[in-house]
């Protein structure tokens, strides 16, 4: 499987709007990392005509991620999740979700093919001004470094 670093960056009103948030941020990403690992054991409730099962035990679960995955809930609870439930793994909001003023920055390796559009506009959702995010797939590094 495939993956790649990808990185977010949001911009909020003040260093103090996103220490209040914060808090609200860390619980979201951390649930989205729980959702993730959930989904992995349970996607066959799709094939075996259980995707009604699996949706109802998902909202109890991860009411934040269910809301989050918004026209997706409710559907294919398979395949069709792929890459937008990928937050990257246990530990990394611990290591990588930084503060910097009103800066907050996130980075994980994960899918390769994940598309951090919802979870930009999540942080949006939650107060961010701006949200942009990239993968390092999409950049050549050292076009970066000024030799």
């Amino acid at each position: 499987m495939g993956e790649a670093v990808y990185y977010i960056k949001a911009r909020f009103e003040s260093e103090e709007k996103l220490n209040k948030l914060y808090p609200k941020i860390e619980k979201f990403i951390n649930q989205g990392i729980e959702a993730y690992d959930w989904w992995q054991d349970n996607r066959g409730m799709e094939r075996s005509g259980e995707r009604e099962k699996f949706w109802n035990e998902f909202q109890n679960k991860f009411p934040m991620i269910y809301a989050y995955l918004g026209d997706l809930a409710g559907k294919d609870c398979g395949n069709a999740l792929a890459g937008h439930l990928d937050f990257g793994n246990e530990g990394d909001v611990e290591h990588s979700l930084c503060m910097s003023g009103p800066i907050l920055t996130y980075s994980s390796l994960v899918w390769h093919f994940a598309d951090w559009t919802r979870f930009a506009n999540a942080l949006k959702e939650i107060g961010a001004l701006k949200v942009d995010w990239i993968s390092d797939e999409c950049m050549d590094p050292f076009e970066l470094l000024d030799v």
